[in-house]
């Protein structure tokens, strides 16, 4: 199936310190070329997450974040799950369990409608989590079409997207040096801003001078570049998949809301 998809031609870079694919800020405008790229400022190792933040998003704030026990409960993610959870009370975390080939828990609420969010802001998701016996995570953004980062089996990154609108599946395979490794927790920063640009940032907890970094705008669908024209706010909502007798442990998640990406 593979060699069935198009190739995309998208920069993905993961790499040991952080050297980014800089990007547009939120008021560049659709159809606006991002700059040239830049590297991201040094960081201490055991830097908080929050200063990690705001490297890419400068005055992100927190609106509304839940602990794993929430989670456990299915409080406001409301998570339209077909995995199996339950409190890891050791690790102060939700497990989510996948008993079949393909689970998918996804977030109900889409992520710019929970209450808190300054006016005219734009909105992302944090989330720390640990994979234990993980194969071929996927984190996604669903919007209009679908976003997302999968592992492979050796914990190798890769970017991909399905465009419902126009059935069009894009796929980018490159070298990396960014390794997600099993039983280990890790952050992940999903950004959406005004006009479709699309971010994830990566790095290990304890391993902040070492980021995992991709870059993309949501203008390869004509509908959503349309809205995006129009002033149309995107909505989005996050979602992860397991494999079969995967276990993801999330500890805590937040959403913020921010005006600004800085690359």
């Amino acid at each position: 199936m593979k060699k069935a998809m198009i190739a995309a031609t998208l920069c993905f870079l993961f790499a040991a310190g952080c050297l980014p694919f800089a990007c547009a800020k939120s008021d560049s405008g659709p159809g606006t070329e991002p700059p040239l790229p830049t590297a991201a400022p040094a960081l201490s190792p055991n830097a908080d997450f929050l200063t990690v933040v705001r490297t890419l998003l400068p005055d992100a704030q927190i609106i509304f974040t839940e602990d794993g026990a929430a989670l456990a409960e299915n409080g406001a993610a409301r998570f339209e799950n077909d995995l199996q959870t339950s409190l890891n009370e050791e690790a102060a975390a939700c497990a989510f369990k996948a008993k079949k080939n393909e689970a998918y828990a996804k977030m109900s609420p889409n992520v710019g409608t929970f209450a808190g969010a300054r006016p005219d802001t734009d909105q992302a998701v944090l989330i720390r989590f640990m994979p234990v016996d993980c194969d071929n995570l996927k984190i996604s953004a669903e919007t209009d079409c679908e976003h997302w980062i999968e592992f492979d089996s050796a914990g190798y990154p890769g970017y991909s997207a399905y465009l419902w609108e126009h059935t069009v599946l894009c796929l980018s395979e490159f070298p990396q040096t960014f390794q997600m490794q099993q039983e280990k927790w890790y952050y992940c920063l999903m950004a959406v801003d005004l006009y479709g640009n699309f971010r994830f940032l990566m790095w290990e907890d304890g391993r902040a001078d070492t980021q995992g970094y991709f870059a993309k705008r949501f203008n390869g669908d004509g509908d959503i570049l349309r809205r995006i024209t129009e002033g149309d706010r995107l909505t989005w909502r996050f979602t992860f998949r397991l494999t079969k007798k995967s276990t993801l442990l999330v500890s805590q998640y937040w959403i913020l809301d921010f005006t600004e990406m800085a690359r």
